[in-house]
């Protein structure tokens, strides 16, 4: 026959617990990165790949990282007046660099092909999750 276990824990250490979880995620969730103390990407064996076909492209950085994104062609910001405070940003010829200081919910970043006049959005966020390899994003369609 069948036996119900339970476990016997004291309601005031569950609900102490309880507290202790819901004070302390908040203020980890809000805290600043200085952006002298971002750690730069450095060296990556392999990067993620990406095909770009006209759907957004999401990152998800983690802050306190540099994360370098290596798009198909040289490209630009479509809108120069972007800021954001959550990031700052690097774009060299094909090589985007985003410096996430805090953590932010997903923005939207369209970027212009110098080449092609390609229009390709970005979906960025940030938080202590966030991967930190590279991204390489290729034009065309998976084979």
């Amino acid at each position: 026959m069948c036996k119900k276990i339970f476990l016997k824990i004291p309601l005031s250490l569950l609900l102490s617990g309880l507290f202790l979880l819901c004070v302390a995620t908040p203020s980890l969730a809000q805290q600043d990165v200085d952006h002298k103390k971002i750690v730069p990407t450095g060296q990556w064996v392999d990067s993620r790949k990406s095909f770009f076909n006209w759907q957004p492209i999401f990152l998800h950085l983690r802050t306190g990282h540099e994360r370098a994104l290596m798009m198909p062609e040289p490209v630009r910001l479509s809108n120069e007046e972007h800021k954001s405070a959550g990031y700052e940003l690097d774009i060299s010829e094909d090589v985007v660099r985003f410096y996430p200081k805090n953590h932010f919910d997903r923005e939207s970043i369209r970027l212009t092909g110098l080449n092609t006049g390609t229009q390709f959005l970005l979906r960025v966020r940030s938080s202590a999750y966030g991967i930190r390899q590279p991204l390489q994003v290729f034009q065309g369609e998976f084979k």
